[in-house]
C-alpha cells in the first residue's frame, strides 16, 4: 500500500496538509484528499508536483483561497 503526505506550496514539515493519504480526486477546481481513516480535506487549487516513489504531493492554493 502506498500512502502520501500532502504539502501546501513546498515540501516542508510546517506545510503538511494531511498525512497517510490514500485517495486524491480533482473536481471543479478543488483537490480532494482522503486519508487512511477516511477523513477528507479539500484544497481549492491544483497539484504542482507528485512523487509516488517518495510518497508526497505538493498543492498550490488558488488566489481565492
Amino acid at each position: 500500500m502506498c500512502l502520501s503526505t500532502i504539502y501546501r506550496g513546498e515540501r516542508h514539515p510546517s506545510h503538511i496538509v494531511l498525512k497517510n493519504v490514500a485517495h486524491i480526486r480533482c473536481e471543479d477546481g478543488m483537490v480532494i484528499f482522503t486519508d487512511l481513516m477516511d477523513r477528507k480535506m479539500a484544497v481549492e487549487g491544483e497539484i504542482l508536483e507528485a512523487d509516488m516513489i517518495s510518497g508526497y504531493f505538493i498543492v498550490k492554493e488558488s488566489a481565492a483561497s
